[in-house]
């Protein structure tokens, strides 16, 4: 509480208006704000706007405006972090701002106001709707989960080095850095405010250091990416949410930055860098042994060579790319150098790279819910190729099992159908010697779901380890397919060869079945035997005598020239590819499609005719690969005609022959399933990649079959059925093998998620952006109808492309869609309830577009997560966007029926479906009458149409988003909590959702390369923005894909997740507490052990399970989506609010345009003209986004010239400082915790651009602060009214002066004069006779009593005497309350307490004063008293002085006010006012005198004021009452204000003394009487009241007052001494009443007098 100065007063300014703001809300128009406001920083940063004025000038009193202080009460503090206590600040608005109140609110939890703080039952803060997460996701085919472009940056430690050629070497740039114009234009997003104002001041001021440019630097460790500023200059959180951080794509920016700084690195051709995990991108790089070096080695000991590095010497683009070399060099020795590469066998040269644990794909878009989820988005592997170098493939002989003698392998079986040890495997029978074309010299991509072992030393041994785990029945390690680059053709002489290319195909790894018509796959024990027919051949020597017993290869007959080509369906499918050019491998893998003996046709769709369900349903192949030679620039969008009959193969894998398709079929019980998918068996997904480069030495081939001369290393045993020398190479020759590979990308694997939520980041806070991408994809539109031999019609599927029979096939950009997905932790946060449904409005903030011209509303369609109905119904996890992979048409029999009902099949996306709509006339339906309308899961209304007021409704305009076409609300009512049943509704299920998702990439024991280890409850994840760093989340990890029943995963989740539920063995997954986001490793600490799944004892997280593991918010959902080509717009975000009236507490639905007026943070009033309301069309076309424009805008941060807030002048903290962000504040404070806390504005009135009555307008709120909250009571609370903010403006009112000395003279000097000057004593009557005149001078105009004290005594003081003294002016508690005393005499000896606590107002005259205004109790005594049974000096007194100060401000309808007084049934005297019935009429003064000493009855004189005076809370109302017995009249004369307004004339009889006391049981009351009722009390401030044991005079003239001493004793007895008399002068002005000293009440001299005779 402020202590008064001396000589100062203060007076009230009301606030007329006050209204929150909140900057990450800004255009949400709060009102009805109750009781409390909480100032707060973080997402939740709320201000507060106050709209008052300085106080008029005082119309009382001659004062100067010095100062003043806005006083709010802090009811409590929230601290976040550190214990220091936060500050607020306050800034004053430029003159002709207006503010308005309106009457919204984020919602709160059930829309109970109650709920808001913390909740007493969880210790957290309840929730509400600024609680909701909101992300934004597309398909961003830049959003690339994995990327390497070879750049030599250390992958251990996560840097990032941008390399480019200059010359033959290489170059690091660094220091990155835009011109600030190219920044401003090539922007993805982030520039500007919430409203994309100020692109260039952003810019300029907050991201460049230099003003110049700005430094940038990629997001993460993906170049390719993001980019964002390296220099933050935003300062608080309040700039950090008004300005937001730009970011750039690096496709965008790539051919625009520059660099500040250049050096050389290694890496050129001369000194090229081994590849590495450290260094790539790679999990493990292996390299056979290498044997010499070019500087020893000779003809009698060559040189074997293997490299892997990172080379200059080609790239693709960049600097450097990852070259795999081989070189075996020729001589006669060279035969030996295999001995190296193996005991006993003969076995390549071998380099490999490795990349584990792919992604698992997700189901990342929705594009046709005709169809369930038909995306045909896929996941894509892209990667840049230079085959350089390579030799032809030699030809493997396999002729022994005719003769023993013959040459070649003695033994070649077929893998199918159960394995090379298995007695049905087929073998040759052949009357010839077989040649197999093999991986001896081959460029190889195999994807699997095993790791390379360290036995693995070649393609071939890894390949038999899979397919011999497969075909043998094995359910592990077992799944393996890829792509092989072979030079063919080494039989030069007796086929067609072209050396300058390469031939790339699948592996072999399966069967291929059939040719172009109904024929049925090739039995086991049927002609022609081992080929390819039955894929793969392990070709093995067993003979010891050449030594090369361990000898084991894979092959296969007529891989390259079987039957009649492609054209009739016949042969393996191959690509020619030019050797020692670039090219793009693009690896495109559908899990829903099928993998089948038919996935390895050259065309899988359109060369069979299926006759059963099964064999449809086999139809495809799991991966294609597409061969792109002439290669779109990275960044660039490839045009139509480049996608058009593009080479590509079918990648399939293991897979046996059903003997159920065909009676002939012959396959064992035993073995695997012959139809699969990666989606229904994702252990089965291939999840490594590994490169093989493999070469073999220059040899010499035979046709001979003798095995006799072919028995050393030298000549092989006779296994090259031809070789180089029977080719192009017949004299020898150094046999090289080079692979270049650069710009690896994996493309849509992840969906690229923009976390919106309010309460994601402040610093980083990303807007809600529409965006218009794409992709390419070679799937089929929909679904592809097949045409078969079925009687039924309109048969469709999932399937690639189009493709006939040629080489090559199409692939097409496709629009991305864009997901908008809310999350909502409890369904009440919607706030309006009924029965079983929540309704809410949700109101999109910051709306900003760049083409306002070409806005279209849209209207995207809609879901919520659910589980099943049906409790067996088979659901994904992540699978919000799956769907079903087949269908049959209208007509199908029964048993061709796949899905004849997919619509109501809980799998199709269309039945999370909400309904959607734009007509605002559905806001006041019934939700229980519409289900048609609504849906069985409920709506989405944007609000577009029959919005102005005039339709069926009856309802609105509504201050609509218009179909995102402005700021504004939207209406999300959820019917699906209704109770789980197959024909009332759905459960709507709070779960994990896959488009907000992030995919976990490191676990503990597998974290990572640039991670040490991580703990059992870290995990390392893509992208660590889905976490909210102000939220209380929660969480679900789960397993991407797998399948679940509700039976399965119950209410407390299983083996697949950690979080689905709470209980004994899973806790609520959480953020750990006080454990910072890692960013930069991007490591996520949480509170639990999240190895252990909520099952309890299987593992979940754990490197087998890695390409599956997701995290997600654990939400209930509500999704809009929409093809991803609107036109681009933003909003700052979304929150939940709901209409609260005007009083704070209401929860009106719907809500109008009427609660929607008032102040926000980006607007003084909510923009909003019903009159621009579209009304033609549905939607309407017509005044697109016009009716929410921003019509008022202002600007409440300091930081910009064109700030609403007054930032230029020093009002105590210096201007604004732009370098330090701080300054221009009117007034700061500490937030003081239950305390009044006083934001000083001495500065801001003492300054020269303000007038009395000027409007003034502040903004309050907390200066930088995080989390912490200062909780005030706000204008609307009316308990306690005086802990409203409020201004008291403080005047300096000067003392009046006493300019001449009081002096005294006889009224007549008779000892004086002469002649006719010489007074006449018959002429003056005995008053006159014995009058003494007192003369002075004064100056002061505003001097409104005086009075003149006669005394015996000494005067020292105007206490001088007193009987009673209480000054009323103590300085109160946190409560404006204060315990009074009272005093006697000059030296104001405290005589006792004046009880109870009394409220006190600063706003008295002079000062703290009792304030009668809210002494409003009818119970209990809320006014000063003292205690009973005091027995007053004035009691039986002759005479004595009452006197009493107070301002009435009574606008009640009673017509009497007590100001002071000492009478209850016995008593005194009682000072009080009457007045009309009206409020504020003015005032009549009264006092009653009473004498005796028994009872009051009959001896009690009243005096009536003949004057009435103001009522108004301002105008004084001085009373003094003068006593004396002894008069012959008037013995009670009554002034108010220093004028006589009534005396008594003769109604007190001469000689009557003061009641005596007698029996006396009252106490004196101020403010009241003794009744504890409300109908007598003072209203207004009361300040002294005091009693005079002698009559004081009251002089009404200035300068002069002549005193009778007629009643004045000359002597102390007859006889006695000469009494002498002292007399001192105090002049009263309205506001200098109290004190003792000079300084504080004007005080005259002393001067003194005594009888003398004549």
């Amino acid at each position: 509480m402020r202590a008064v100065e001396k000589n100062t007063f203060y007076k009230r300014s009301t606030l007329t208006t006050a209204s929150v703001v909140t900057p990450n809300f800004g255009d949400l128009p709060v009102g009805g704000s109750g009781d409390l406001i909480s100032l707060q920083g973080g997402f939740k940063e709320t201000a507060y706007t106050l709209s008052g004025s300085i106080a008029e000038t005082p119309a009382y009193g001659n004062s100067e405006l010095i100062g003043g202080y806005l006083n709010v009460f802090v009811s409590g503090v929230t601290l976040a972090t550190t214990p220091t206590l936060p500050q607020i600040e306050l800034y004053r608005l430029k003159p002709g701002v207006e503010v308005a109140e309106g009457r919204m609110s984020v919602a709160y939890l059930s829309g109970n106001v109650a709920n808001t703080g913390v909740n007493p039952t969880t210790n957290v803060d309840y929730l509400d709707g600024a609680d909701i997460v909101v992300y934004h996701s597309v398909l961003d085919t830049d959003n690339r989960l994995i990327s390497e472009n070879f750049d030599g940056a250390d992958k251990t430690l996560g840097n990032i080095n941008i390399l480019k050629s200059a010359g033959t070497g290489v170059v690091e740039m660094s220091s990155a850095f835009l011109p600030i114009s190219v920044g401003k234009a090539k922007a993805a997003g982030g520039l500007g405010n919430l409203l994309g104002q100020y692109k260039t001041f952003s810019l300029t001021k907050y991201f460049s250091q230099n003003g110049q440019d700005i430094r940038i630097k990629p997001e993460t460790d993906d170049i390719n990416g993001v980019w964002r500023p390296a220099y933050d200059g935003r300062k608080g959180n309040t700039q950090k949410l008004t300005w937001k951080k730009p970011f750039w794509k690096y496709k965008d920016i790539k051919d625009v930055i520059q660099f500040k700084a250049k050096s050389p690195v290694a890496g050129s051709t001369d000194n090229d860098v081994g590849g590495s995990p450290g260094n790539t991108i790679f999990d493990e790089v292996y390299q056979s042994a290498n044997m010499n070096n070019p500087f020893t080695s000779s003809e009698s000991n060559p040189l074997l060579m293997t490299k892997c590095e990172l080379s200059a010497e080609r790239k693709f683009g960049g600097a450097q790319s990852f070259r795999m070399y081989h070189l075996w060099d020729y001589s006669t020795a060279s035969a030996n150098l295999q001995k190296a590469m193996g005991s006993r066998q003969i076995s390549p040269s071998v380099t490999r790279a490795s990349i584990f644990n792919i992604p698992y794909p997700t189901w990342t878009s929705s594009d046709d819910l005709a169809f369930g989820s038909s995306t045909f988005a896929l996941p894509e592997i892209s990667m840049k190729m230079n085959i350089s170098k390579l030799q032809f493939t030699p030809y493997l002989a396999a002729a022994r099992t005719l003769s023993a003698s013959a040459a070649g392998f003695d033994t070649a079986k077929s893998y199918y159908p159960s394995g090379t040890g298995s007695s049905t495997a087929p073998t040759y029978t052949a009357s010839t010697q077989m040649l197999n074309t093999g991986f001896l010299r081959s460029v190889t991509v195999t994807f699997s779901n095993y790791k390379p072992k360290s036995d693995h030393t070649t393609l071939d041994k890894f390949l038999d380890y899979g397919l011999e785990r497969y075909y043998t029945g094995e359910n592990s390690e077992h799944i393996v397919g890829g792509v092989t680059f072979r030079k063919v053709g080494i039989d030069t002489d007796t086929v067609d060869t072209n050396p300058q290319v390469i031939m790339a195909s699948a592996i072999p790894v399966a069967p291929w079945w059939g040719t172009g018509n109904t024929s049925t796959l090739i039995s086991p024990s049927s002609a022609p035997g081992v080929n390819l027919k039955y894929g793969l051949t392990k070709l093995t020597l067993g003979d010891t005598a050449a030594g090369l017993q361990n000898t084991m290869m894979l092959g296969l007959v007529d891989w390259t020239n079987f039957g009649n080509g492609l054209e009739s369906n016949e042969g393996v499918r191959q690509v020619e590819l030019p050797i020692d050019t670039w090219f793009n491998m693009r690896t495109f893998i559908d899990i829903q499609q099928p993998n089948s003996v038919l996935s390895a046709q050259s065309n899988v769709y359109d060369s069979f005719q299926p006759t059963t369900e099964k064999q449809y349903a086999a139809a495809g192949s799991p991966m294609r690969v597409y061969f792109e030679s002439e290669i779109p620039v990275s960044g660039t969008v490839a045009d139509e005609d480049s996608l058009k009959n593009v080479p590509f193969v079918d990648v399939y894998f293991p897979a046996i022959y059903d003997n159920n398709w065909n009676a002939s079929g012959n396959a064992p019980s035993s073995a695997p399933s012959a139809i699969y998918n990666w989606q229904d068996n994702p252990e089965m997904y291939p999840k490594h990649m590994t490169i093989w480069v493999q070469n073999f030495r220059w040899i010499d081939g035979t046709a001979n079959d003798s095995f006799a001369t072919y028995n050393t290393y030298a000549n092989s045993a006779g296994i090259f059925g031809w070789g180089d020398a029977q080719g192009a190479l017949p004299s020898g020759a150094a046999i090289e093998a080079e692979l270049y590979v650069d710009n690896i990308d994996f493309k849509n694997f992840i969906p690229d998620v923009t976390n919106c939520s309010p309460g994601a980041s402040v610093g980083t806070q990303q807007s809600l952006s529409f965006r218009q991408e794409g992709y390419t994809s070679p799937r089929h539109e929909q679904f592809r109808t097949i045409n078969s031999g079925w009687t039924t019609s309109g048969a469709s599927r999932k399937a690639w492309e189009s493709n006939v029979s040629s080489v090559s096939g199409n692939m097409a950009v496709h629009d991305s869609i864009e997901n908008i997905c809310i999350g909502f932790e409890d369904p009440a946060m919607l706030p309006v309830k009924n029965v079983n449904s929540y309704t809410g409005y949700v109101l999109f903030n910051g709306f900003n577009t760049m083409q306002m011209g070409s806005l279209d509303r849209v209207q995207p369609s809609g879901t919520i997560s659910q589980l099943s109905y049906s409790n067996s119904a088979v659901q994904r996890l992540g699978g919000q966007n799956w769907g079903k992979v087949y269908w049959a048409g209208v007509g199908a029999t029964a048993s061709q029926t796949f899905d004849s009902n997919l619509k109501t099949s809980y799998n199709d996306i269309n039945l999370n479906k909400i309904f959607t709509t734009g007509d605002a006339g559905d806001i006041t339906s019934s939700v229980n009458s519409t289900r048609s309308t609504f849906g069985n899961m409920g709506q989405i209304n944007y609000l577009t149409s029959d919005n102005d007021g005039t339709g069926a409704s009856g309802i609105g305009p509504v201050p609509s988003q218009d179909g995102f076409t402005s700021k504004g609300l939207l209406r999300i009512y959820c019917s699906g909590t209704d109770i789980a049943s197959a024909t009332t509704g759905y459960n709507w299920a709070k779960r994990e959702h896959v488009m907000a998702s992030t995919k976990i990439i490191g676990v503990p024991g597998a974290a990572g390369k640039n991670i040490d280890r991580l703990n059992e409850n870290q995990i390392v994840v893509n992208d660590p923005t889905i976490f909210n760093k102000y939220l209380n989340d929660e969480f679900i990890i789960y397993l991407m894909g797998e399948s679940f029943t509700n039976t399965s995963i119950t209410a407390t989740g299983n083996a697949s997740t950690k979080g689905w539920g709470v209980h004994a063995n899973s806790t609520s997954l959480k953020l750990a507490e006080g454990i910072e986001i890692d960013s930069a490793k991007k490591i996520i600490t949480l509170n639990t052990n999240i190895v252990i799944s909520d099952q309890g004892t299987t593992k979940l997280c754990t490197e087998e399970n890695l390409s599956r593991l997701w995290i997600s918010p654990k939400k209930y959902w509500v999704t809009m989506w929409q093809p991803a080509n609107k036109v681009s717009r933003t909003y700052q975000n979304a929150v939940v609010v709901q209409d609260v009236g005007a009083n704070g507490t209401s929860n009106t639905n719907p809500i109008t345009a009427l609660s929607m007026s008032g102040s926000t943070w980006n607007e003084s009033i909510y923009g909003f003209d019903a009159s621009l309301v579209g009304t033609t069309g549905t939607p309407p076309t017509d005044k697109v986004g016009r009716s929410g424009l921003y019509t008022h805008s202002w600007w409440l941060d300091p930081s910009v010239s064109n700030s609403t807030l007054i930032t230029n002048k020093d009002y105590g903290y210096g201007a604004y400082d732009e370098e330090e962000n701080q300054g221009g504040e009117v007034a700061q404070a500490t937030a003081l915790i239950n305390k009044y806390v006083e934001l000083d504005l001495t500065a801001l009135a003492k300054s020269r651009d303000t007038s009395p009555g000027e409007d003034l307008v502040f903004r309050m709120g907390l200066n930088d602060s995080g989390l912490e909250k200062v909780h005030i009571f706000s204008d609307e609370y009316t308990t306690d009214v005086g802990k409203v903010p409020t201004i008291y403006w403080e005047y300096k009112d000067e003392l009046p002066k006493i300019t001449t000395p009081l002096t005294l003279t006889p009224n007549f000097n008779i000892l004086s004069g002469s002649g006719q000057n010489k007074v006449d004593l018959y002429k003056l009557d005995r008053e006159e006779l014995n009058a003494v005149k007192f003369s002075w001078g004064e100056e002061g105009d505003d001097i409104l009593y005086r009075l003149l004290y006669i005394s015996t005594n000494s005067i020292t003081n105007k206490y001088e005497d007193t009987a009673f003294h209480a000054p009323l002016n103590e300085m109160p508690n946190n409560n404006r309350e204060a315990t009074g005393s009272y005093y006697v005499g000059a030296s104001r000896i405290k005589a006792g307490n004046l009880a109870p606590l009394t409220k006190r107002s600063i706003t008295g005259s002079s000062g703290w004063a009792y304030d009668g205004v809210h002494a409003t109790s009818t119970s209990q005594i809320d006014w000063p008293q003292t205690a009973a049974s005091v027995a007053w000096s004035y009691f039986e007194n002759e005479e004595a002085t009452f006197v009493a100060h107070g301002v009435p401000n009574d606008t009640t309808s009673q017509t009497q006010g007590t100001m002071f007084t000492d009478n209850s049934t016995r008593g005194a005297f009682k000072i009080y006012y009457t007045k009309a019935a009206s409020a504020n009429a003015d005032v009549t003064p009264v006092v009653a005198l009473t004498s005796g000493t028994t009872v009051v009855s009959g001896k009690t004189v009243t005096l009536t004021s003949d004057y009435s005076f103001p009522n108004d809370g301002e105008s004084p109302l001085f009373v003094v009452v003068t006593f004396n017995s002894n008069l012959d009249s008037n013995h009670i004369k009554m002034y108010v204000n220093g004028r006589l307004v009534k005396q008594s004339a003769g109604t007190w009889t001469k000689g009557n003394k003061l009641y005596s006391g007698a029996s006396y049981d009252g106490k004196i009351n101020i403010g009241n009487e003794a009744d504890t009722g409300g109908t007598k009390k003072f209203r207004g401030t009361m300040q002294e009241c005091f009693v005079h044991n002698k009559q004081l005079h009251v002089p009404t003239s200035s300068e002069e007052y002549v005193l009778s001493t007629e009643f004045l004793p000359d002597k102390t007895a007859a006889g006695g001494t000469a009494i002498k008399y002292n007399a001192r002068l105090f002049l009263y002005d309205y506001h200098n009443i109290i004190g003792s000293s000079r300084d504080t009440v004007c005080t005259s001299n002393l001067v003194s007098w005594e009888a003398t005779s004549i």
